[in-house]
């Protein structure tokens, strides 16, 4: 059974993601992938709600069955 996936390379300025299909094991296919941005002279929290709702509109297109997100260093 194949199960879509969304990866995040989390930021403030920029916010990568990817959404892949999980077709088994050791295969997958990629369906989209995209940077978010966000305006730099904007305060972080309105970057924050900004990035909020763009990653909701990715969700809810693809309504991926798990997410990962990278760890930052």
């Amino acid at each position: 059974m194949s199960k879509l996936v969304l990866g995040i390379d989390p930021g403030i300025g920029r916010v990568g993601y990817a959404v892949l299909e999980r077709v088994d094991a050791v295969n997958q296919k990629l369906i989209t992938f995209g940077c978010l941005t966000t305006p730099t002279k904007t305060p972080v929290s309105d970057r924050l709600f900004v990035l909020q709702k763009k990653l909701e509109e990715v969700i809810s297109k693809y309504k991926p069955s798990l997410m990962v997100i990278e760890k930052l260093f």
